[in-house]
């Protein structure tokens, strides 16, 4: 098994240990980072 995809398969078993909340918490960061960065370049 090449160690990319054992890196992948680590990053899915990741993000499928994460709690829903945590997730949606992270997605919301995820959004005000990006129109945060789309406001300061407009």
């Amino acid at each position: 098994m090449c160690r990319a995809s054992r890196e992948r398969l680590q990053q899915e078993n990741f993000f499928a240990g994460l709690n829903p909340m945590a997730l949606i918490a992270l997605l919301a960061v995820l959004i005000a980072a990006v129109a945060l960065l789309a406001h300061q370049t407009a």
